[in-house]
């Protein structure tokens, strides 16, 4: 059977384990592919990185970053900003988002899925199998009475000393918001990062320039692995534009390759994951409703400093894996009527660099070492995300003059500063402060959490559980979410498409 993948990243990586476990099939994986090698310096360790390489890395940053807060980079390459936006993202590299994403890897649980129409429990296996696969780093803790099973392989990171006591507080302080038995819990965070292995971490710090020993899984790792076995074939320089029925039964799919020229060929099956907003620009253009308004849900998101004014050990917060050191939760109650998900970041010195390369050009980058050493172990960052619900109201439109989004944020605004309120209250006398002044929004649509064009069960399209949206066509990837929880959905896309890809074959 020839088969047809379309895109790069978890999705389409995924699809192709759930293809290959029903057998042998001639598997192609059309993408555009962009390559990212960066410079050659970038490969080797970044203790041996010198002061011109970082200053022309930071060129590179702040090209691209507008904000304070920078965009993650992998060697030297950026995500797409659509055009007229300053935050919606979309990523034309093998390897798609995951190549600049934090490696937050949750599952969904069976409350987050109560408005779908399969169950946690039919989900469940496939999570499973998708750690069968890649490596995640985490242990049993708090957050464990709320994200029930352990789906984690690897042991956890090694954090700060600061992390480790502010995750004491969490659980340790008797708030009022404990009392309620609906509160804030912490544990340690689920990354797909390999703790163990050739491939494990080294702490370096500077996991947002890209991981040099690909210790922070992508999808590349997958696509190219399957490929250097002849399990699939990779076709880069390959731009899907649209899909329809051949007199034959078979689907003919429109592709354009890089030199601008379309080409038609047909395929027995097509699973299209080329992530939320351009698999649904290709099934608009298919099914002939390309004027159609779509609605979409994204994860509002926030950010605001915590410090910490006692006495913490020394730390050097360049020796640190500088994704999310400690996760925190707010599990439902009161106000909350959905679990919030909230990431604690050292200001590694990604961080320092950009804040002071913006302020006094590449010629701070030695200050902001100056800093990082002297106040670097007690200042932190906390991300926070609200569930998709909150978004309700957006949409996403596709035409002539340009992509046109309208991403909503609800109320999220006021129970922000509730939370930050809630937390602050929760971690008196405990020597840390939430910093409520300096907490802002990431611009709405910022997230890179984008979902539910085209859900199952609630589309125009009648799509069902199968996500089957046209005979022998299947869409593998979140826009067919019914709903958006606030933790990462990195895993679920990855499990909900092997999940259709293996049951399409059976």
């Amino acid at each position: 059977m020839k088969i047809a993948v379309i895109g790069g990243g978890p999705a389409a990586a995924s699809a192709c384990i759930g293809l290959l476990s029903e057998g042998s099939h001639d598997v192609h994986v059309l993408d555009i592919g962009r390559e990212t090698k960066g410079p050659s310096w970038m490969l080797d360790h970044p203790i041996l990185w010198g002061r011109r390489d970082m200053a022309q890395l930071h060129r590179s940053v702040l090209g691209h970053s507008d904000g304070w807060i920078p965009e993650k980079s992998f060697r030297g390459a950026f995500p797409i900003k659509y055009d007229g936006t300053d935050v919606i993202y979309k990523s034309d590299v093998l390897g798609g988002l995951s190549k600049f994403w934090g490696a937050s890897f949750l599952p969904f649980t069976d409350a987050d899925m109560g408005d779908w129409p399969i169950t946690y429990g039919e989900l469940s296996p496939y999570y499973y199998e998708v750690l069968r696969h890649l490596k995640v780093a985490g242990e049993a803790d708090r957050l464990s009475e709320y994200f029930l099973e352990p789906l984690f392989n690897q042991p956890p990171i090694s954090t700060p000393a600061i992390f480790q006591r502010l995750g004491h507080a969490v659980n340790a302080s008797d708030g009022p918001t404990s009392r309620e038995g609906a509160g804030f819990v912490a544990g340690s965070p689920r990354l797909a990062v390999a703790t163990s292995g050739d491939q494990s971490c080294t702490y370096c710090g500077h996991c947002f320039y890209g991981c040099y020993r690909d210790s922070i899984y992508s999808a590349d790792q997958t696509i190219n692995e399957l490929s250097a076995r002849h399990l699939i074939r990779y076709r880069s320089g390959q731009k899907v534009d649209s899909f329809r029925r051949s007199v034959g039964g078979r689907t003919q799919l429109t592709i354009t390759g890089t030199d601008g020229v379309c080409e038609v060929e047909s395929f027995d099956r097509v699973y299209i994951g080329a992530g939320c907003i351009e698999s649904t620009r290709i099934v608009a253009r298919s099914l002939g409703i390309v004027k159609e308004t779509f609605g979409i849900r994204e994860n509002p998101m926030f950010y605001v400093p915590i410090v910490y004014i006692g006495s913490p050990e020394k730390t050097r917060m360049n020796s640190v894996v500088a994704l999310n050191n400690l996760l925190l939760g707010r599990l439902p109650g009161g106000a909350f009527t959905r679990y919030v998900h909230m990431q604690v970041y050292p200001l590694n010195p990604y961080l320092w660099r950009h804040a002071f390369a913006r302020a006094f050009g590449v010629g701070g980058i030695p200050l902001a070492r100056l800093a990082s050493a002297m106040i670097g172990g007690q200042v932190l960052m906390m991300l926070f995300y609200f569930h998709g619900d909150y978004s309700e109201g957006s949409s996403l439109g596709f035409s002539p003059d340009g992509d046109q989004f309208r991403f909503q944020r609800g109320d999220t605004d006021k129970l922000a500063k509730e939370l930050v309120s809630d937390l602050d209250a929760h971690l008196r006398n405990t020597g840390f402060r939430v910093i409520a002044s300096a907490m802002a929004p990431l611009a709405a649509g910022g997230s890179y959490h984008y979902a539910g064009t085209i859900p199952m069960g609630g589309s125009k399209l009648g799509v069902g559980p199968d996500c089957q949206i046209d005979q022998g066509v299947f869409l593998v990837d979140s826009a067919t979410f019914p709903s958006l929880p606030a933790q990462n959905h990195t895993f679920t896309i990855m499990a909900n498409s092997l999940r259709v890809a293996r049951e399409s074959l059976q």
